[in-house]
């Protein structure tokens, strides 16, 4: 069983849920996070996990020396709509997931988990399968689309156990107002038009 998980992403809305829940269950859990980060959403259990700040100088040694069993990469660089047609701003995802996989070869027995999304599929007007044509519309889901490759080749190279995991939206506790779901609930509470 894992019992050590590196997260990217952990001061956001999907990774600090998921630290939140290992957390509650006993695992190690090491957040990678940016010097800037806002820690509002880990409070609860931000003393429970070992912090390593990203593009600091040994990040990367930090990592492998905490010998995680399984990482969780949460993060992405230019998820608001804004940034998901700038090309270089999804690109840089690629560089991140790259120095991942880097370490994921190192450790012992290091299973992968990718976040990828809806995006990968474009535009969706009938149920949707993993089957389903990836058809993306812009840079955010063609970089989703070409890191979950990237990710799919690299581990079957280094005998990596891997997972990518494409979500659609979600909603709850902590998530940012400016999304569509706490966006269209202020309307409605708010009775604007």
């Amino acid at each position: 069983m894992f019992k050590k998980v590196l997260i990217t992403g952990i001061s956001g809305f999907l990774g600090s849920a998921i630290a939140k829940k290992l957390v509650a269950l006993n695992y190690q859990v090491a957040g990678l996070k940016r010097e800037s980060s806002n820690l509002w959403r880990c409070s609860e259990f931000e003393g429970q996990i070992t912090w390593i700040n990203h593009f600091s100088e040994n990040w990367k040694e930090n990592v492998i020396a905490f010998e995680p069993d399984f990482i969780v990469h949460a993060a992405w660089s230019g998820v608001k709509a804004g940034n998901r047609e700038s090309l270089p701003e999804q690109l840089i995802n690629v560089m991140i997931v790259g120095d991942l996989l880097e370490i994921a070869a190192k450790a012992k027995d290091c299973c992968f988990l990718g976040l990828g999304s809806q995006a990968e599929y474009g535009i969706l007007e009938r149920p949707v399968s993993e089957n389903h044509p990836l058809i993306p519309i812009n840079a955010y889901g063609i970089s989703k689309i070409l890191v979950a490759e990237l990710v799919q080749k690299y581990c079957e190279l280094y005998n990596i156990k891997w997972y990518w995991i494409r979500v659609f939206s979600v909603f709850g506790e902590k998530e940012s107002d400016d999304w569509f779901i706490p966006y269209v609930i202020r309307k409605l509470i708010n009775k604007v038009p």
